[in-house]
């Protein structure tokens, strides 16, 4: 009787997953037939946003995200291997498609004592970010990322320092600083790499129109931007620290100095008031680069946050990439105020 009865569960099993199949096949080709539809009238595919407007179109999108889900728990439930407490977690992962929070690092330690030791702070860091990389499919090499995947390592990275400073505080003896240089080299790095001043100024309107390549081409080698000079890209996995007097000529930047950025971009922001009309022009120029790259960055990753949950990216889903929200912010307003002096200035020499 008890195998009968398991065979009677795989059977209705696999019944309702060939029916959840056909169920999502016919979302999917309902949907497909709008899209058709939409381009034959508008000559373009439709966005997200067009989909969204159309009431039945929107509900079949709700629905396909649903049935994808319940087929997904469906499958594991059959291999086996189904957990409700690693699938909601697996769930707010894709959703967040942010790094470890200090609440998941702290439960890798909740074997050992409340205040685990810097080695062993150090080897569940190294652990949880092999994880995470192999989850979100990280490279391991900085060259190899996209500025979307640098983003989400540098979230990785900073969240998996402030839990290290939380525990420890700043690494203060040799030991600890050559044991987590490398952690520190790795965000400083992709920090510089994230950071508007790695974008050097384009002189003319011709070049900001020309492709990365062409641009990264006309650079000087001072101006290239770290990946490209491969002597001073610094890696985890491939450098090397010998004890030297090097380890105290660089400081080991925190995560938590990144709020004296905010101080800085206001000072600049006051001195453009004085400013002449060449300095203002140079500076829209650089503002208007740099708030392209960073426009192309979030879309990249709302596209991608999309495709991973079948929902619009909303503002409690940008933590990974909160810092470029807030600089993008920050570039519209320095550039509605560039805008503002230079017509200032026009009006100034009419009259």
């Amino acid at each position: 009787m008890a195998r009968c009865s398991v065979h009677t569960e795989q059977d209705e099993g696999s019944a309702s997953v060939s029916v959840l199949n056909r169920h999502i096949h016919t979302l999917r080709k309902r949907i497909r037939c709008f899209e058709e539809h939409f381009e034959q009238e508008r000559h373009y595919k439709p966005a997200h946003n067009d989909k969204t407007a159309h009431p039945e179109v929107a509900k079949l999108m709700k629905e396909l995200v649903k049935s994808r889900k319940q087929l997904k728990a469906m499958k594991l439930r059959q291999s086996g291997g189904f957990s409700p407490s690693s699938e909601t977690c697996r769930t707010n992962m894709d959703q967040r498609e942010a790094g470890p929070t200090g609440t998941e690092l702290q439960q890798l330690n909740n074997n050992n004592n409340p205040k685990p030791n810097v080695e062993e702070t150090f080897n569940s860091i190294t652990n949880r970010l092999k994880e995470k990389r192999q989850e979100l499919g990280l490279p391991d090499s900085i060259k190899e990322m996209s500025h979307f995947q640098m983003s989400i390592e540098k979230t990785c990275m900073q969240k998996c320092l402030l839990y290290f400073e939380g525990l420890h505080g700043r690494p203060s003896t040799r030991q600890e600083r050559v044991l987590m240089k490398p952690f520190y080299d790795r965000y400083r790095l992709l920090k510089q790499l994230l950071s508007p001043a790695s974008t050097a100024a384009i002189t003319t309107i011709e070049e900001e129109e020309a492709s990365d390549d062409e641009y990264f081409k006309q650079q000087s080698p001072k101006q290239q931007p770290l990946w490209l000079n491969t002597s001073r890209c610094v890696s985890a996995d491939e450098s090397q620290f010998p004890p030297s007097l090097e380890m105290s000529e660089t400081p080991l930047v925190s995560p938590l100095d990144g709020v004296k950025s905010v101080q800085s971009q206001i000072i600049a922001m006051a001195t453009l008031h004085e400013a002449s009309r060449q300095e203002l022009l140079d500076h829209l120029r650089t503002v208007r680069l740099e708030k392209r790259r960073l426009h192309q960055a979030l879309r990249e990753f709302e596209e991608h946050f999309y495709t991973q949950t079948g929902r619009i990216c909303q503002k409690e889903d940008r933590g990974p990439m909160a810092e470029e929200y807030c600089q993008y912010k920050t570039l519209k307003a320095k550039l509605r105020l560039l805008e503002a002096l230079l017509s200032k200035q026009d009006s100034t020499k009419t009259s």
